[in-house]
């Protein structure tokens, strides 16, 4: 029944956040089998399965989703990304773009990158680039705040390093930009200048994100990139800090 469907999935969820993928799976097929019609307890079936190596069983389950559900394009990009989990590249690519061909606009088209970092993983940059391009003018189009901060970031993850610093930089400090978008490229540039070795302006836009978070209790992120934005020390001293941030 929907009730006994609902207790079970409860005890799957827990299961599932300790990462006790076979025990989760379990009780999710539990929950699916009292309560069929529901697609998402399907879904968290395929997940946990998919966890557990089972990607078969995974498929199973998201065809069961399917049939709850046929006209979402979820089961797609579930099964995307289940098989792109297991190392599946060249399947997961095909169901995120089969997903975009059934709603351009699912999630905000996000499945166009997500099989763009498919194909870049399968060693075709520039098949890659022209996918998270195509994304791009999409977002672009719908006055997306945050396209030039995921651009940034796929620039760095491709390989355009500096030009990433710089771009995301020059974002974050327009007038134009919302506060929250603001906050999140200064807080990724300190993280980029740090991995690249640039210890002063990782400090100065850590600073910055904190000024522009506009609050005596950064978000997390702020907070993060002040601790590692610390002076070099002892790996003794490091930890100290640590607990005394905690």
């Amino acid at each position: 029944t929907p009730a006994d469907a609902s207790i079970t999935e409860r005890v799957a969820t827990i299961l599932m956040n300790r990462r006790r993928w076979a025990e989760a799976a379990s009780w999710y097929q539990r929950a699916a089998r009292a309560d069929p019609g529901r697609g998402d307890l399907w879904n968290s079936l395929a997940y946990a399965q998919a966890y557990n190596g089972d990607l078969a069983a995974a498929r199973e389950s998201l065809a069961r989703y399917r049939a709850a559900d046929p006209d979402s394009p979820n089961p797609l990009d579930s099964l995307g990304e289940v098989n792109f989990y297991l190392r599946r590249l060249a399947a997961a690519e095909r169901y995120f773009l089969e997903t975009y061909d059934k709603d351009p606009s699912f999630q905000g088209s996000v499945c166009l990158v997500k099989a763009a970092r498919c194909r870049l993983m399968r060693g075709d940059p520039g098949g890659a680039d022209k996918l998270f391009q195509q994304y791009a003018r999409l977002r672009r189009q719908l006055h997306d705040a945050w396209i030039g901060y995921r651009t940034a970031q796929w620039d760095f993850s491709f390989g355009r390093r500096r030009q990433a610093i710089e771009e995301l930089g020059q974002l974050a400090g327009r007038a134009d930009v919302p506060r929250e978008v603001s906050v999140a490229a200064h807080a990724q540039v300190a993280v980029w200048a740090l991995l690249t070795g640039d210890l002063g302006r990782a400090r100065r836009h850590a600073a910055l994100a904190r000024r522009a978070a506009d609050s005596r209790v950064p978000p997390p992120m702020v907070a993060l990139c002040e601790f590692l934005t610390q002076a070099p020390a002892s790996a003794a001293e490091w930890k100290r800090r640590a607990e005394e941030a905690v």
